[in-house]
């Protein structure tokens, strides 16, 4: 192969790929809109769930509404009392839905129709969370917490709060303890008869509140959202019990979370007020960060203040507004791969095929990612190969060769069997800053800074 160096022409490539770039970033979502002229009784909707017969459920700030796919209808609270709206909701073990509303009041719902659970609460409820047993919780902001047996709602456990706390989330681990997110810290409850035992408690959160709480499934970490600071990582394994800031950058850093949506594909869809929806994949330990992306008003969406999202039985997802109503979208059409957790590691300036796997090229190295199982399969540092000298570009060749592009010492090849070795180095700056690199069958093509 002959080499072909400075090659102007090839600053037309350089355009395109990062016109390609910039349009995928910026493509639209087939959303279906329900505002005011779908007849939505209310725009700010604040829960959604789905019963066994696929209505649609979702609690607004007018009451509770059913939607067949073709129209709302309004479900009337079985007592006389007016002004309540629903806060939360979640479904037993045999697909009911249940609501907690603003007032203290909870209801149920059996074969359609509402019930109340006579349950001595004024205080809005925060959260709904059904433990290992299929038993319902009930967690209000303050005072007591308890727990209802779903076949009798009738049979009704409290547990009393210490005096001050205040509950803004709650998650079950594996091992059915129950953990309550508050204004600076979660505490972790051992449960035993009539009694919650506090066991610890999870600090580190910059004093912002835990507004969102939700188990990477199989595993004992958590993802808590914050309300203005943020995403961490809270770990039970001794040791290791210090929350870790998720993603620590940019506009991650303070993202006002309202709630974590974990999908039957353990995808988890971080609801926040102004940013959108923050869409992760985790790899399965939790350890990894496969991919992220924001579906926000760049996206399709009308407004980035977001209360909800949850998918339906058939694979739709349904995002809750805060005052413009509900979005669907019928089907995900594009996914976001981020490799790592900083800048640096998701930092790709190549993107190819190579080796079977989906190459991504980052300044210090590059990962091969398998896209069909979201599995990222390794990471190949070059930064020894190249004297510690950025890499500027990429180009893969399908038997196996791969050209390596530096900001100022040349170009590097690594073989078919991963030895790497300096293939051209001219001592000019300017000439070995290598910005792109292309290869035909007869030729390769060096696109430089001179």
């Amino acid at each position: 192969m002959i080499l072909k160096s400075r090659r102007k022409k090839l600053s037309g490539t350089i355009i395109c790929f990062c016109l390609v770039v910039s349009s995928l970033f910026a493509q639209t979502y087939p959303f279906r809109y329900y505002g005011s002229e779908s007849n939505i009784p209310d725009g700010f909707v604040y829960t959604l769930c789905q019963d066994n017969k696929a209505y649609l459920w979702l609690g607004t700030r007018k009451g509770i509404s059913k939607f067949d796919g073709f129209e709302f209808h309004d479900v009337a609270f079985p007592d006389t009392s007016s002004g309540r709206y629903p806060t939360c909701c979640t479904r037993d073990l045999s697909g009911n839905p249940w609501f907690g509303c603003s007032d203290g009041t909870v209801f149920f719902t059996r074969d359609g129709v509402l019930g109340k659970v006579p349950l001595d609460n004024h205080i809005s409820i925060s959260v709904l969370v059904v433990d290992p047993g299929g038993f319902i919780w009930v967690v209000p902001q303050a005072d007591a917490i308890y727990r209802i047996d779903p076949a009798n709602p009738e049979n009704i456990q409290g547990f009393r709060s210490r005096e001050g706390d205040m509950f803004f989330s709650a998650e079950f681990t594996g091992g059915g303890e129950l953990m309550l997110g508050s204004q600076e810290n979660i505490s972790l409850f051992r449960i035993e008869k009539d009694s919650l035992v506090f066991r610890e408690v999870f600090t580190g959160f910059d004093y912002s509140s835990v507004t969102a709480i939700r188990r990477i499934r199989g595993t004992d970490s958590f993802l808590a959202g914050t309300n203005g600071n943020g995403l961490y990582m809270v770990n039970l394994q001794e040791g290791n019990k210090k929350p870790a800031r998720l993603l620590n950058h940019g506009e991650y850093t303070y993202l006002d979370v309202q709630e974590i949506y974990r999908d039957e594909d353990s995808g988890f869809w971080v609801s926040t007020n102004g940013s959108g929806v923050l869409r992760l994949n985790l790899s399965p330990g939790g350890t990894d960060l496969i991919s992220s992306g924001f579906v926000d008003v760049n996206s399709g969406l009308p407004s980035n203040n977001i209360r909800t999202v949850f998918r339906d039985l058939e694979g739709n997802y349904w995002i809750g507004h805060f005052g413009e109503g509900l979005s669907m979208l019928p089907s995900l059409a594009l996914a976001f791969y981020s490799p790592g957790m900083t800048p640096e590691a998701s930092n790709i300036i190549s993107v190819n095929s190579f080796e079977g796997s989906c190459f991504l090229g980052t300044p210090t190295g590059y990962y091969l990612f398998d896209i069909d199982q979201n599995i990222l399969k390794s990471f190949t540092d070059l930064r020894g190969s190249t004297g510690n000298i950025e890499i500027s570009s990429y180009c893969a060749e399908a038997d196996g060769r791969l050209w390596i592009g530096t900001a100022g010492a040349g170009l590097y090849l690594q073989e078919k069997k991963g030895v790497r070795r300096l293939f051209y180095r001219s001592g000019n700056s300017g000439e070995d800053y290598i910005l792109n690199i292309q290869a035909d069958e007869n030729f390769l093509w060096l696109g430089t800074l001179n």
